[in-house]
């Protein structure tokens, strides 16, 4: 491993909006030749899936500007032009339009049902209520679905519909640490995948082999709280033990799963590993023989905040006093 690397970036979550800065800040690094000096990039909701495209192609730490371009050409196209989310893409477009169109429909034959009966068609009306409710089940078994139909359009889209694994991109030579964090919900703390290992505080670490998907991990990484519900992975899946636990005067549990949401939830910077990592060393053996040192340097690209827009403050009485207050605190809060 390359001792000489001393460069971190972190890539900040931000949707669609974030995959897209993150690719172009990559691509920026590259073109500055300072890829050669990075050795780890991690990564958030958004920012994650411009890590695994990086990821999945030629070495990050060794390529051309031309090579990666070329390389994150297509997902870029994808993003821009047809997106993953609001059935742009073929893998969710259908999936949307029939769970939506079953909610509706399941909506429409409630209130006709409600209808009828009062029209005194008692058996009509039973016919339509069952109807109703069957579609409705069916519209929240589908939405039930949302997390496992992303993360397939995420590989369909973005990764090359390779299906790989997190074991085969640890196959993959890279001169990088790829890391991507996730909202670990039981503990409270981040869980992280990376191309060499996974991690979690409470959990611990392990550089076995796994068969998680990327395009999993990278979904639970931008497992947006609400629009997405949360993935659950068994810790043997991931090489880790099962968690015994045990509170004062209660019986003991076996946590077998990692229950797993957006990275953003803990950290929306993906600073963190960086940040963290001379202690994470001292809990994980393991962790210097995937990262051989902590950056000495960390380039945080920040896709999550708002644009710049102007905002409007009235210009005297209690309004503006009250202005001043709230927009002074902002900007303090901003300082290091």
């Amino acid at each position: 491993m390359d001792e000489t690397r001393d460069l971190g970036i972190a890539l900040s979550g931000g949707g669609h909006r974030a995959t897209a800065f993150a690719l172009g800040s990559l691509l920026a690094v590259v073109d500055a030749d300072l890829n050669r000096n990075t050795i780890s990039v991690s990564s958030v909701s958004g920012g994650s899936i411009a890590n695994a495209i990086a990821m999945t192609g030629p070495d990050f730490g060794q390529a051309t500007a031309s090579q990666f371009e070329e390389h994150i050409r297509p997902a870029l196209v994808a993003v821009a032009e047809r997106g993953l989310l609001l059935g742009g893409a073929p893998a969710t477009r259908w999936y949307l339009r029939f769970t939506l169109g079953a909610a509706a429909l399941g909506v429409v034959a409630l209130v006709a049902s409600f209808v009828v009966a009062v029209l005194d068609f008692t058996v009509a009306a039973l016919i339509v209520l069952v109807i109703g409710v069957v579609l409705l089940v069916i519209a929240w078994v589908l939405l039930r679905q949302r997390s496992a139909r992303v993360s397939a359009a995420i590989d369909d889209e973005l990764l090359g519909g390779r299906k790989r694994t997190m074991s085969d991109v640890a196959n993959m030579d890279s001169s990088v640490h790829h890391v991507m964090c996730t909202t670990e919900l039981q503990s409270g703390e981040p869980f992280y995948f990376t191309n060499r290992c996974v991690w979690n505080y409470r959990f611990g670490g392990s550089t076995s082999a796994n068969g998680v998907h990327l395009a999993d991990a990278v979904q639970a990484s931008a497992c947006v709280p609400g629009a997405f519900n949360p993935r659950r992975i068994r810790l043997a899946d991931v090489g880790l033990s099962n968690l015994t636990i045990q509170a004062p005067g209660q019986p003991s549990k076996v946590i077998e799963h990692v229950v797993l949401d957006d990275g953003g939830t803990y950290d929306n910077m993906a600073d963190e590993w960086e940040y963290g990592f001379d202690n994470r060393a001292e809990n994980f053996a393991e962790l210097r023989s995937v990262q051989s040192q902590r950056a000495g340097y960390l380039v945080v690209v920040n896709a999550s905040a708002g644009w710049n827009t102007p905002q409007p403050i009235g210009n005297s009485g209690l309004a503006l006093e009250i202005a001043g207050l709230v927009c002074g605190s902002t900007e303090l809060a901003k300082m290091p």
